[in-house]
C-alpha cells in the first residue's frame, strides 16, 4: 500500500507540472565541481542574501504547494494514523528533490558563471579579469605616450633640418639648403634646356664695420642687407648666405646677358643704400662687389660655378669695387682698350604709354663694341672707365651722340616726345658739365623737354652741395629731371621737392615682383600716388610680363618700359616702335600719369 502511495505521488509530482531533472541538469554539480577544483564543494561556499532568501521563498512554497494537492487525503490520513508518517516523509523528500533538482542546482551553475558565489577561483578570474582591463589601460596610455613622443620627436627633427639647413642670422638657406636647390634647378634647367647664372655677392669694407661699430652692429647691417637681397631678387631666384659677408643668387633662368647685368646692378643699388643702425644716428655704408658664372657654359656643377664666380668678384674687387664681373677664362690676357678707343655706340628703349600702345620717350643705353667679346653692356666696362679716370670724356661723348639722334629722328618727323641718358654721380663732379650739356642742345638743336637726364636715387643723394647746382643748371637749360631706382634709396619728401624731378621710375625689383607681392603692389600704388599729388609723372622698368603690365596699368602707372615692349636695339631712321607726342614740352610736365 504504501509503495503504491509513493508510486502515485511520485506520478502525481511529475504531472503537477513541475520541471524534471534532465541529464544534463543532473551532469551540472560535476561540471561545476570540475570547475571550482577539489576543495571547490557547494557546502563550502557561501550564498549570497539574496539568493538564500529566494531559496527559502521557494521552500516554503512547495509544501504549501503539496499541501493543497493532498488535501483529499488529509481525513483519510486523520483516520489512519499508520498512514501519516509516511506522507509526511514522502513530502520532505519531494521537496528536497524537486529543489535540488529545479532550482539549487541551476543557481549554482549560473552563480559560478557570473561570479555570485564567494568562490576562490571565480574571485581569481575576476582579479585577472580586472589585471587584464588594467593592462589594457596601461597599453592604451603607453600608446597615447608613444603617439605624443613620436610627435615631438617629429617636431625636433624638423627644427633640427631647419636649423642645419637655414643661416642662424637672416633665416636664409645656408650653403647646404642651397646645393639641394641647386640640383633640382638644375635638374629642371638641363631638361628644359635653358641657361642659369650664379651671382657670387661680397660685401665691400664690411670688416670695417665690425671693427668700428661691433659685432652686434655687424649682425644688423646684415640683417637689412639680407632682406634688400631677398627683395631685390625674383620669386624663382634662389638666394642664400654663404658666411661672414658672403652671399650668392642662382638667378633661372636667365634670358641674356642684358638682364643679367641689370640683375647684378639692382643688388649692387640695394646694398649701397646706407643703412640705419639701433645707436644713436648711427648708420653704416657698404658696397658690393659680384662676381657671376654662367651654367653650363663656365661649370656644370655648384662647387665649379662657385669657384668660378668667386674669381670674377675678385676681379671686380679689383676693378675698383661696387660693381659685376663675368667669368672669363682668359681675363688675364685681356687687352687694355677701352671705349674711347674703341667703337662706343647707343642703343634704344622705349617708354610704353600702355593707354595708346604709342612710344612717350626712349632711353639712350651705352654699348661697346669691344674688339674680342663683341657688343658689351655698361655693366662690363664701365668700372674700368672710372678707374682710369675717363668717366667725364666717356660722358659727354654719350650725351653729345644722344642729342644728336633726337635731332634725326625729328628730321625725318619719327622722334618720339623725349629722349634720356644715364648719368652718373662722377659726371656731375665734373665742373665742365653743365657746360657741355648746354653746347650739345644748342649744337643739335633740342628745344626744351626733348632731353631728359637719369640721374639713380643714390646718387642724388651723395654730395649735395655739388649735384644741385648742377641739377639746378639743368632745370634753367630746360632739361627734365628723372629719378632712376626710385624706392631703393632714402630719399626724403623734403629733397623730392627740392629736386624737381619730372618722373620717377620705379625700380625693376618691385615690378618683377608682380602680380603675387602684396607689398610690392603696396609700394608702386603708394608711390603712383605720392607722385600724383606732386604733379611727378611716373615710369614703370623692368616690365616682362603682360601680367605686370596690367597689373600696373590697374594702379595708374601708364608709362612702362622692358623687354615686353622691345630689348634695347641700335636706332633705326623710322624706329619700329610707334611714337605719339604725351608729352608737353613747352610746361616740361607729362600730360598723363
Amino acid at each position: 500500500m504504501a509503495g503504491t502511495s509513493n508510486d502515485n505521488l511520485r506520478n502525481s509530482v511529475r504531472n503537477s507540472g513541475w520541471p524534471e531533472a534532465s541529464p544534463a541538469t543532473e551532469r551540472m554539480p560535476e561540471r561545476m565541481t570540475e570547475r571550482a577544483g577539489a576543495g571547490g564543494r557547494m557546502a563550502g561556499r557561501r550564498w549570497p542574501t539574496h539568493v538564500r532568501v529566494g531559496a527559502a521563498l521557494a521552500a516554503g512554497a512547495v509544501p504549501v504547494a503539496l499541501g493543497a494537492w493532498l488535501a483529499p487525503w488529509w481525513p483519510a490520513a486523520w483516520g489512519a494514523q499508520s498512514l501519516w508518517p509516511t506522507l509526511a516523509v514522502v513530502s520532505a523528500g519531494v521537496t528536497y528533490a524537486t529543489l535540488r533538482k529545479t532550482l539549487l542546482q541551476p543557481l549554482s551553475a549560473v552563480a559560478l558563471r557570473t561570479g555570485l558565489l564567494a568562490d576562490p577561483d571565480a574571485a581569481s578570474a575576476s582579479q585577472s579579469r580586472d589585471q587584464v582591463t588594467l593592462l589594457d589601460q596601461q597599453m592604451s596610455q603607453a600608446h597615447e605616450r608613444l603617439r605624443m613622443l613620436e610627435g615631438a620627436l617629429e617636431a625636433g627633427h624638423s627644427e633640427l633640418r631647419r636649423l642645419a639647413m637655414a643661416d642662424q642670422l637672416t633665416g636664409l638657406p645656408n650653403r647646404r639648403l642651397f646645393g639641394e636647390l641647386f640640383d633640382h634647378a638644375r635638374a629642371t634647367a638641363l631638361r628644359q634646356r635653358h641657361p642659369m647664372a650664379l651671382l657670387y655677392i661680397d660685401l665691400d669694407h664690411f670688416k670695417q664695420v665690425n671693427d668700428t661699430l661691433g659685432h652686434p652692429a655687424g649682425d644688423e647691417l646684415l640683417l637689412c642687407i639680407s632682406q634688400r637681397l631677398r627683395d631685390a631678387v625674383r620669386e624663382s631666384d634662389l638666394l642664400c648666405r654663404l658666411g661672414g659677408d658672403e652671399f650668392a643668387v642662382l638667378l633661372t633662368p636667365v634670358a641674356g646677358v642684358e638682364l643679367l647685368a641689370q640683375a647684378a646692378l639692382r643688388l649692387i643699388h640695394a646694398v649701397e643704400v646706407p643703412v640705419p643702425l639701433g645707436q644713436q644716428g648711427a648708420s653704416a655704408s657698404v658696397s658690393a662687389s659680384v662676381g657671376i658664372a654662367c651654367f653650363p657654359r663656365d661649370g656644370d656643377t655648384l662647387d665649379l660655378l662657385l669657384q668660378r664666380a668667386d674669381q670674377a668678384m675678385y676681379q671686380a674687387k679689383a676693378a675698383g669695387r661696387s660693381r659685376f664681373a663675368i667669368y672669363r677664362p682668359n681675363a688675364a690676357d685681356e687687352d687694355t682698350s677701352t671705349p674711347l678707343s674703341g667703337d662706343m655706340r647707343l642703343h634704344w628703349q622705349p617708354v610704353i604709354d600702355t593707354r595708346t600702345g604709342q612710344a612717350v620717350s626712349a632711353e639712350a643705353l651705352m654699348r661697346w663694341q669691344h674688339p674680342r667679346e663683341g657688343l658689351l653692356p655698361p655693366a662690363r666696362f664701365l668700372g674700368k672707365v672710372e678707374a682710369a679716370g675717363d668717366m667725364p670724356k666717356l660722358g659727354r661723348q654719350t650725351l653729345d651722340e644722344a642729342c644728336a639722334q633726337m635731332a634725326r629722328w625729328k628730321a625725318s618727323h619719327h622722334s618720339p616726345a623725349q629722349v634720356s641718358v644715364n648719368v652718373s654721380a662722377s659726371q656731375l663732379r665734373d665742373p665742365g658739365w653743365a657746360q657741355a650739356l648746354d653746347e650739345s642742345l644748342r649744337k643739335h638743336g633740342l628745344l626744351a623737354g626733348e632731353l631728359a637726364v637719369e640721374l639713380t636715387e643714390s646718387s642724388l643723394m651723395e654730395d649735395a652741395e655739388t649735384v644741385m647746382p648742377q641739377i639746378d643748371a639743368m632745370h634753367t637749360l630746360g632739361v627734365s629731371l628723372m629719378v632712376d631706382d626710385f624706392g631703393t634709396g632714402p630719399m626724403s619728401l623734403a629733397r623730392l621737392q627740392q629736386l624737381r624731378p619730372t618722373r620717377l621710375k620705379i625700380d625693376a625689383s618691385f615690378v618683377q615682383r608682380l602680380p603675387g607681392d602684396p607689398r610690392a603692389l603696396a609700394m608702386i600704388d603708394g608711390i603712383v600716388r605720392l607722385a600724383r599729388s606732386l604733379d611727378i609723372g611716373v615710369v614703370a622698368e623692368g616690365v616682362e610680363t603682360a601680367a605686370q603690365r596690367d597689373a600696373l596699368h590697374g594702379l595708374g602707372c601708364h608709362h612702362q618700359q622692358g623687354y615686353l615692349f622691345g630689348a634695347p636695339r641700335a636706332p633705326l631712321d623710322e624706329p619700329d616702335w610707334p611714337v605719339g607726342p604725351s608729352i608737353n614740352k613747352a610746361s616740361n610736365r607729362p600730360i598723363a600719369h
